[in-house]
């Protein structure tokens, strides 16, 4: 029916018109698509929702499934124009983009997650002086940086203790205004926790392993 939604080709479209031919389109994409009307036999429509056309728009910062992340400068029925890099340009059949399910950070914004470990003769101080300075040093250190007012908070908990290692969670949940830093803000929070080790004299230990030798060695 005119005006319902179908997929065609992996792509959701709205039916436009039924005449001789059939015109398709999506309010997202640029372009129609035309078809014959034998071709929408085997085709089923249905009424729209409050439902999304496509998960992005030009303009918009993407993270795709095999972690790319990606600016999206156009996109049609056909074909979605993905700037990867400062001078790389990608072009992805659209179905081919959909299946990278992407997740759109300039529109539901992001967070960035670190796993940091401390040394075990840090214990005594784990559960409070550590996550809480932790926890204040990034947050300042991001405000001095150009992505400081797109920060929304910060938050540090304690998550295991591991084999060499005492964890902490750090979870960063930025506005989408900053989309394009997000590789960026993974590598400050890094600097930030590392420059306070070094501050507080607090030792970040190395993964070890123990090898156990056999009657000859």
């Amino acid at each position: 029916r005119e005006g319902e939604r179908i997929l065609y080709n992996g792509v959701p479209m709205r039916v436009h018109a039924i005449n001789t031919f059939a015109m398709l389109d999506n309010p997202a994409l640029e372009g129609v698509v035309r078809l014959p009307l034998s071709s929408l036999a085997n085709l089923v429509s249905r009424p729209t929702e409050e439902e999304p056309w496509f998960p992005s728009e030009p303009g918009d910062c993407v993270l795709l499934s095999d972690g790319a992340l990606a600016a999206v400068t156009r996109q049609t029925v056909d074909t979605v124009c993905l700037r990867v890099s400062h001078t790389a340009n990608v072009n992805l059949p659209t179905d081919e983009y959909l299946k990278l399910a992407p997740k759109n950070l300039t529109r539901d914004g992001f967070g960035v997650a670190v796993i940091f470990g401390i040394d075990y003769q840090h214990q005594a101080i784990s559960q409070s002086v550590v996550p809480e300075m932790m926890q204040s040093h990034i947050q300042t250190a991001l405000q001095n940086t150009p992505i400081g007012p797109y920060v929304n908070s910060v938050m540090v908990q304690f998550k295991e203790a591991a084999t060499s290692s005492l964890d902490y969670l750090v979870f960063v949940s930025m506005d989408g205004k900053a989309a394009l830093s997000y590789n960026l803000t993974n590598r400050l929070v890094q600097q930030a926790l590392v420059t306070l080790c070094n501050e507080r004299g607090w030792v970040i230990p190395f993964s070890q392993m123990t090898v156990h030798a056999g009657e000859g060695f």
